[in-house]
């Protein structure tokens, strides 16, 4: 047997061993490995084959495997680890224990029971808008949102930390998240029961407002309960409005439409629209006044007037669901 083979073999037992459904999900996905392609485990050209014990370099082998197969084509819609990536993730484990490889290998799957108030307190930890998330170094400690967080992508960030979702789908489901898609990832989610509800979704349920008839034109967050929410690029001001629906406005002295009263949405603490802490009745008002989730027709009288939107009948413009994350199956 090639020393390439002996590697790939020995890396593959490591992964069996620490979980035989992440073992035979490698095994099945390598089954027509080329020799090249399992030459990528080898940790020539680093120190790391200096340092450390046999039982550290196969550790090593085996989360190299997994970023390998998790984080490039066909598992992931695009390459996302390069040989730079590999070189990055080998060089991460330099001096570390077979313990903590370990630890970052388990991240390859769910945590074993996450929960609601789990999910919650990651809403409430993870809330630095800086850096970059990249799924393949992320463990579930790490504290950024990345720079100008999506409100889809900060739940989705949320949901690893709380340990619900695990590198492989931030990976594959995670990396194709869009206001198109991510009502088949997070869930749509169930009805809340109208409009004297918005501030009663559970503590730790993901939240779903999307305008009527269009679930492309959305907003995602989690609940803190008792009426608190937390969400990522939130719309902060929106014009009060007259029973028709169109914008109350100031006084006007010339020909023109006085400027829009506008009303902002309360943040806690030193939270923003990047990353806010609110009431949830105060941000599903917010919404269902903004243009982006009016409802009806638009009106233009003239080349220079404001738009003039017309209300949808029943009165409410969004619709407001929440999604278990304790009842989601195909979460891995």
């Amino acid at each position: 047997m090639s020393d390439t083979l002996k590697r790939f073999t020995k890396a593959l037992n490591c992964l069996t061993n620490l979980s035989a459904n992440l073992g035979h999900d490698v095994a099945a996905k390598t089954a027509t490995w080329t020799a090249d392609q399992k030459d990528l485990l080898s940790l020539s050209g680093s120190t790391a084959w200096r340092e450390g014990s046999d039982d550290q370099h196969i550790a090593v082998r085996a989360l190299l495997l997994c970023t390998i197969i998790y984080y490039r084509q066909p598992h992931a819609a695009m390459q996302l680890a390069n040989d730079t990536a590999l070189i990055g993730v080998r060089d991460k484990m330099l001096g570390k224990t077979k313990t903590v490889i370990e630890g970052e290998i388990r991240l390859y799957e769910r945590a074993p029971a996450p929960t609601k108030d789990a999910l919650a307190a990651a809403a409430v930890a993870v809330c630095n808008a800086t850096g970059n998330v990249t799924g393949y170094l992320r463990t579930r400690a790490d504290t950024n949102l990345g720079t100008g967080p999506v409100c889809y992508n900060g739940t989705s960030t949320w949901l690893f930390a709380a340990g619900f979702v695990s590198r492989r789908w931030l990976a594959k489901q995670g990396s194709q998240m869009l206001d198109t898609t991510a009502r088949l990832y997070l869930g749509e989610g169930a009805l809340i029961g109208g409009r004297d509800q918005w501030d009663n979704i559970p503590r730790g349920h993901i939240f779903h407002v999307h305008k009527t008839g269009d679930q492309n034109t959305c907003h995602w967050g989690v609940s803190l309960g008792a009426g608190r929410a937390v969400a990522c690029n939130n719309t902060a001001q929106a014009p009060k409005r007259n029973k028709d629906g169109s914008k109350v406005r100031q006084p006007s002295t010339t020909s023109k439409p006085g400027r829009p009263v506008e009303t902002d949405l309360k943040f806690e603490g030193t939270s923003n629209a990047t990353y806010g802490v609110f009431q949830m009745a105060e941000l599903c008002d917010i919404l269902n006044r903004t243009s982006k989730y009016m409802v009806g027709t638009l009106d233009k009288e003239d080349i220079s007037a404001d738009w003039v939107e017309s209300n949808h009948p029943s009165g409410c413009n969004i619709v407001v669901r929440h999604v278990d994350p304790e009842g989601q199956v195909a979460w891995y």
